[in-house]
């Protein structure tokens, strides 16, 4: 999973633009959070800062810090709702 701290970016689905995001944005989460391969590819237009987070070191957050690692699941869960909420009002 990403964390896009700036930077412009499209997801493509068989090699089809679905969606053009900016700014402070996560993706690879479906892929991070049900481990399965990814479903959508994400090219990025320009040099992004990115912060990977992976299996391994969250589930260390988790364990050691949870709490943390708590504030972290919430934070995912409520960009995912949003992006739902964004596709059903398309």
């Amino acid at each position: 999973m990403f964390i896009m701290m700036e930077g412009k970016a499209e997801v493509l689905i068989n090699q089809k633009q679905i969606f053009t995001f900016s700014g402070q944005n996560l993706f690879g989460e479906i892929e991070f959070l049900d481990m399965l391969p990814a479903s959508a590819d994400v090219t990025l237009f320009q040099d992004t800062d990115l912060i990977e987070l992976d299996q391994s070191a969250l589930t260390s957050l988790m364990e050691n810090q949870p709490r943390l690692g708590y504030v972290l699941m919430k934070e995912i869960a409520k960009i995912e709702s949003q992006c739902l909420r964004a596709l059903d009002q398309k």
